[in-house]
């Protein structure tokens, strides 16, 4: 069976298990593993400069968006036991998400920034997450700079990636959309250029795609944003038949696809 790996980004000091269990449980149920782009200290105050009127970052809960305090992961002990579990259960791949998720964090050329931010969110990660084998590295917003990519393969990490970064780049393959090659130094380089289930098209929309990407990509890389099931942070109800068209195509993922990990997939 070709593999399917289940990427959710935006994973934050604010995340309630909650939501992310009404999401992933039919595949927790089953034993199979979901790939986790986790913040390690979101800041509150980034605004998405790309979309009119610049508005916050839809992972920023309403209550707190404006804070320019940087939340550390480590410090809600509820979500990073919750997330520790799952870890041992094997059901949880922990990967590094930037650092403070600003906006284009990763876009910047300053190298020794980069790799200063790499640095501390692997830190922060591995204090949150002791047992976790964290090896895999996606930017905020999939945007990155040159310089970026070799700070990360520099650290030692994988790079799950949109394609448009690599383009130009002589010393890494120029992978289409939903590729994956195995690097000489033994890192992973992934390309996913598109989250299908969101909140901004119609759930028969979102799962049409969906089921068109499970059948025709090789290496299908599937990136959810956990908020975008209960947008704007409202309850599940409201986003009912997004949350339904997902549990509906991971009930098929499940019985079309090898379900695994960055770092478990066979290169």
């Amino acid at each position: 069976m070709r593999p399917l790996i289940i990427r959710d980004d935006d994973t934050s000091y604010f995340t309630p298990p909650e939501k992310l269990e009404a999401i992933y449980s039919p595949l927790w149920a089953r034993n199979l593993p979901v790939s986790l782009a986790v913040i390690p200290a979101l800041r509150c105050d980034v605004r998405v400069l790309s979309r009119e009127g610049a508005p916050y970052d839809p992972s920023i809960p309403p209550e707190r968006r404006g804070d320019s305090n940087a939340y550390p992961i480590t410090d809600n002990r509820a979500l990073c036991a919750f997330l520790n579990r799952k870890v041992e259960q094997g059901l949880l791949e922990i990967c590094l998400h930037g650092y403070t998720h600003s906006y284009h964090e990763f876009a910047a050329s300053d190298s020794s920034l980069l790799a200063a931010k790499v640095r501390d969110g692997l830190a922060l990660l591995r204090e949150a997450f002791p047992d976790a084998d964290i090896r895999t590295f996606i930017a905020p917003y999939d945007v990155m700079s040159p310089q970026a990519i070799q700070v990360v393969l520099e650290a030692g990490l994988s790079l799950c990636t949109a394609s448009r970064n690599l383009i130009g780049l002589p010393d890494l393959p120029a992978l289409p959309p939903y590729a994956a090659a195995r690097l000489s130094s033994g890192a992973r380089l992934f390309t996913c250029d598109e989250y299908l289930f969101h909140h901004r098209d119609s759930a028969e929309n979102c799962l049409a795609n969906a089921r068109e990407r499970l059948h025709s990509a090789e290496t299908f890389i599937l990136s959810n944003h956990y908020w975008s099931f209960f947008h704007d942070w409202q309850d599940a109800h409201t986003h009912s038949r997004l949350l339904e068209a997902w549990h509906t195509f991971a009930d098929e993922a499940m019985q079309a696809r090898h379900i695994t990990t960055f770092q478990d997939v066979p290169l």
